[in-house]
């Protein structure tokens, strides 16, 4: 891993992406507004009511999926999508 303002372009781009070489970048988008507005209550706000699919079988509406991630424990895992 590498800090975004450790990576000059010019660096990443010879070293990692000519390369074709994964890179997990660290901080690098810090100012995306996204990271400030995309939290659970946002999305139940906004997609609570849509039903989402968290496994082969089962499906639950987004609101009760929000809630049960965050509850989720190693003894009583929660859902994935």
């Amino acid at each position: 891993m590498v800090r975004a303002s450790d990576l000059p372009y010019a660096d990443f781009f010879r070293h990692d992406l000519r390369a074709n070489r994964p890179v997990v970048i660290d901080n690098a988008v810090t100012a995306w507004p996204a990271l400030q507005k995309w939290t659970p209550h946002y999305f139940k706000q906004h997609f609570g009511q849509h039903q989402v699919q968290v496994s082969y079988t089962k499906r639950m509406v987004f609101a009760d999926f929000a809630d049960a991630v965050p509850a989720s424990s190693e003894q009583r895992p929660g859902p994935c999508l």
